[in-house]
């Protein structure tokens, strides 16, 4: 799912904690449609990925420890947040 424009997503929207983490991410929405999204890491490989509506928790325990992009999209706009994995 592509957003039609190159539109951003409000940080009021999408919510994920806790930031740093070691073993989940939890992502929380206020909005009521699909939200796609992909973790990747520093080698800009895609190490998870998956479609939720208002919450969703991501098994992150057994990725390394580093830096990661965790991007959302929806039919409006994206949005793309850091992430540590210690």
């Amino acid at each position: 799912m592509a957003p039609s424009s190159a539109s951003l997503l409000s940080d009021t929207y999408i919510k994920v904690y806790p930031v740093p983490t070691t073993d989940y991410l939890r992502i929380e929405s206020t909005l009521s449609e699909p939200i796609e999204y992909g973790l990747i890491n520093i080698a800009g490989v895609k190490v998870r990925q998956g479609m939720f509506i208002h919450s969703e928790v991501i098994d992150v325990e057994n990725l390394a420890s580093g830096i990661y992009l965790l991007g959302f999209s929806t039919k409006n706009g994206m949005q793309i947040k850091k992430v540590i994995i210690e």
